[in-house]
Parts: structure tokens; C-alpha cells; sequence
């Protein structure tokens, strides 16, 4: 798996950190609409930090 190598990861370790993630957030990330949530809140949060820095 692409993103277990690029991590420096086990894909039995990148799957139990997506759990933990699964448990923070209570979501299911097996839904694309609840995975793109946070990948949006990410985007919006780094706009917002390089915003400022300008």
C-alpha cells in the first residue's frame, strides 16, 4: 500500500492508526462523505495558516 510506505509504515500499523482516527473522530471512514470532512477541514485549516503568514 502506497500510503503505508510513504508513512515509513506496516499496513497492519497504518490500518490501526486509521482506527484510532475512526475512534476520535466517531466516524466510519469506509464513507467517502465522512472521509472528505476532515480532508476538507485540513485544506481550510492550512489556507487559513498560509493566509496569515502573508
Amino acid at each position: 500500500m502506497i500510503t503505508a510506505r510513504r508513512s515509513h509504515l506496516s499496513r497492519q500499523a497504518l490500518y490501526q492508526r486509521l482506527h484510532i482516527v475512526e475512534d476520535i473522530l466517531g466516524a466510519d471512514l469506509e464513507s467517502g462523505d465522512r472521509r472528505a470532512q476532515p480532508h476538507v477541514a485540513i485544506a481550510a485549516l492550512d489556507a487559513q495558516r498560509a493566509r496569515k503568514r502573508s
